[in-house]
């Protein structure tokens, strides 16, 4: 199955929605289809993220904007469903959950016996023109594998029955079915669009429980079998010869080991039984044309296991111009690489480029493989069968810079993915809870994106502090990876405590920890830095002061970081090393996770020796109107929250360090003031950017001047010096 626990679908909650506010908790006891009637495809149409949502541009770049704002969390729609189907901004199709499976839809409406509304969850399939077989063969798995996931879930057999008003109730249904048993309105789908390509909910059903079924039965390891060794050696050298790069050779083998034991012959397992042949005798019917479905079989076939019609069509058609057996090894290694030149462009240039084997084997499993399972253990698994062909057959040259690191720097293939990552730069992030407020949600990671690993960002950021043993810098990087990817680990300040409750629980590592609890960024990051000071014997880390972002710089300095403040350290992530700490004081903080580009050679994970030595010089904040008015100066402290606190007492006035950057308030120097208008006359305007903070009331409709943006919020000029006087820009038109 695509979705498990470890692999769960998109989450994106649309709190702002009418039926998210509306609605009641339900118990799911069954899953009801649609479709949307409406030729656009595009789930952008239908899903937006909130205005005041913490990650809202990554869901705009996700998505793609509805620039005409009539998506179902933005107008007021009644209706409701629990998750979509459709096309992301790129053009790739994906499920994408909006509201909490417990709460009741506004689905299928309701007929004389009652509505499906009061036990099935519910989704929609964004239709495009109805005559695109390759969407609808996309989306209609990608329904099945949802369908099964919650069937999994909650316990439903996918070819029963519950017993509502007196009916039996199928537990996968339509919108048809739903109206034909007097339990919904009179809607056609998804059955008008499925029975074109002879689908009926009837196959659905068998589909779903197939995939359960495949679930349920655990798969043996697969090992390379004596007898193929020679075949192993033929393929390396053929894709060798035309990939040049031995770790993107080993990507592909680490995958065709998995997919087919590098058996070109390989008939699906499950499909043996149902067809009643084995592996030669299918390949001989193939190849003598007795059996003639093997483009829309759906088995799984050969080295990469080719499944969808148009992947067989292809390359039964490139066996018959090549005049080739169909479990010819040498023309499905051709043929592979046919499609990576032509079809699949961005996985041949990994595939050419790659610095490891673990970078390559991912491009093939996500972005052609794309099997159920695509969890990190999966990748682990399959990385390691790439690189015991590495080992096995690929050249005796010196190691690699990326290799030398790896090794010296002793880490798993999950910290290596993002510490040595060669693309996207990454730091380890925490923003917000599951309903985008920083407090009031529940315990633990709840969508995968509480805390998480993700690109970096202009905050902006006011320093970098880091601490000048690389040893030490290392082990806070793989730390906050490790915080992240470990989803009992979420975001809220009222419970922030919880995550260094439980890590001193566990013996200080986040991967262990297998209760639910709770940080906020300031927490999380000090939290791990305690932790670290622990796990090596260093007292200064153990005992740090640093509590929130009002303090962190003053505490972490005195415990031994260095501080950065150079503005190339601060406006991209080319300059830092992992363990780097990104600091916006009294605002939010991250570690950095990823070794920029531009220090690669200076990083020395086993020395003491820092990448760019930095003696520590701000001994001193002073409160001034201005650097260079010396004279305004009204104090000089050690401790950042005691200038902020004079700043704050002291309208007009600032703080500055030593090298004479004003650190509070912030400055976004590079930000224009701008005007907008406000025509609605029940618009908040409130003390934070986010609803959780208080409203002052409704602002008068009028023009105002925005001097500052944050998360689709903003600073109102009146509010700048105290930056507490916010508006939602959603409702704002800019002038």
């Amino acid at each position: 199955m695509k979705y498990n626990e470890k692999n769960k679908p998109l989450v994106c909650m649309m709190t702002q929605s009418t039926c998210y506010k509306g609605t009641r908790k339900f118990t799911p006891k069954g899953v009801l289809w649609h479709s949307t009637g409406a030729n656009n495809p595009t789930l952008k149409r239908y899903v937006q993220p909130d205005d005041n949502a913490a990650d809202k541009s990554y869901w705009l770049n996700l998505l793609g904007k509805n620039a005409y704002a009539n998506d179902w969390n933005h107008i007021d729609r009644q209706a409701g469903l629990n998750f979509w189907i459709g096309k992301l901004a790129d053009g790739t199709v994906a499920a994408v959950q909006t509201m909490p499976w417990d709460y009741r839809p506004w689905g299928c409406g309701s007929g004389s016996n009652g509505s499906c509304n009061d036990t099935h969850i519910q989704f929609e399939i964004c239709e495009d023109g109805l005559n695109d077989k390759n969407y609808w063969n996309t989306v209609y798995k990608e329904a099945c594998e949802m369908t099964a996931y919650l069937c999994k879930m909650f316990g439903i057999d996918p070819k029963g029955t519950i017993n509502y008003n007196g009916l039996q109730v199928p537990t996968i249904i339509d919108h048809t079915g739903s109206h034909s048993l007097g339990l919904g309105s009179n809607h056609g789908d998804v059955q008008h669009w499925s029975r074109k390509y002879g689908v009926t909910m009837e196959t659905a059903r068998n589909d779903v429980a197939a995939l359960l079924a495949a679930d349920s039965a655990a798969p043996a390891t697969p090992s390379v079998p004596a007898q193929t060794e020679n075949d192993a050696k033929a393929i390396w050298d053929r894709l060798y010869a035309a990939i040049q790069n031995p770790y993107g050779v080993a990507g592909v083998m680490g995958n065709f080991m998995a997919e087919s034991s590098l058996r070109a012959n390989n008939l699906q397992n499950s499909y043996e039984k149902s067809l009643g042949m084995t592996d030669e005798q299918y390949t001989a019917a193939v190849d003598n044309g007795s059996y003639t479905n093997f483009i829309q079989d759906k088995a799984g076939y050969g080295l990469y296991q080719a499944t969808y019609w148009s992947i067989k069509e292809s390359l039964l058609n490139f066996a018959k111009a090549n005049g080739k057996s169909i479990g010819d090894r040498d023309m499905q290694v051709d043929h592979f690489l046919k499609m990576m030149r032509e079809e699949y462009s961005s996985i041949w240039k990994v595939l050419t480029t790659a610095k490891s084997v673990r970078e390559a084997s991912d491009a093939v499993l996500l972005k052609f493989e794309r099997p159920a399972d695509q969890s990190e253990a999966v990748q682990v698994k399959r990385a390691k069968y790439g690189e015991e062909f590495l080992s096995k057959y690929g050249p005796t040259s010196p190691a690699t810079q990326a290799e030398e690191q790896a090794e010296a720097e002793q880490l798993s293939d999950t910290h290596a993915k993002y510490i040595l990552s060669s693309g996207t730069h990454y730091i380890s992030n925490s923003g917000s809870d599951e309903n985008g407020a920083y407090s009031g949600g529940q315990a633990g990671d709840q969508t995968g994106k509480e805390w998480r690993i993700r690109d970096w960002y202009n905050r902006p950021w006011t320093c970098v502090l880091r601490y000048p043993d690389q040893t030490v810098a290392l082990k806070l990087a793989t730390l906050a990876i490790d915080a992240a990817l470990n989803d009992r680990i979420g975001y809220d300040q009222s419970q922030n405590r919880t995550y260094l409750n439980q890590l001193k629980a566990v013996g200080w590592e986040p991967s262990k920890i297998t209760v639910n609890c709770e940080a906020d960024c300031s927490a999380g990051v000090c939290a791990n830095i305690t932790a670290a000071g622990h796990l090596l014997g260093i007292k200064a880390l153990q005992n740090h002061t640093g509590t929130y972002t009002g303090n962190m710089r003053s505490a972490l300095t005195k415990a031994g970081f260095q501080l950065l403040t150079d503005s190339k350290y601060l406006t991209s992530g080319d300059y830092l090393i992992p363990g780097d700490i990104l600091l916006n004081d009294g605002h939010h903080t991250a570690t950095n996770v990823t070794l920029g580009k531009n220090v690669k050679d200076q990083w020395k994970p086993t020395s003491t020796t820092p990448v760019t030595p930095v003696p520590v010089t701000t001994k001193y904040y002073r409160v001034r109107k201005s650097w260079k008015d010396k004279s305004s100066q009204i104090g000089a402290f050690t401790v950042f929250q005691n200038a902020k606190n004079c700043v704050d007492a002291n309208p007009d006035y600032a703080a500055f360090d030593d090298s004479g950057n004003q650190v509070y308030p912030t400055t976004q120097t590079t930000f224009t003031p701008y005007l907008v208008k406000v025509s609605i006359t029940d618009l908040n305007y409130r003390k934070g950017p986010s609803t959780s903070y208080a409203s002052y009331g409704y602002i008068e409709p009028g023009v105002y001047t925005i001097v500052d943006e944050q998360d689709g919020w903003g600073l109102l000029k009146a509010y700048a010096d105290q930056r507490n006087g916010w508006i939602s820009l959603a409702y704002a038109k800019k002038l």
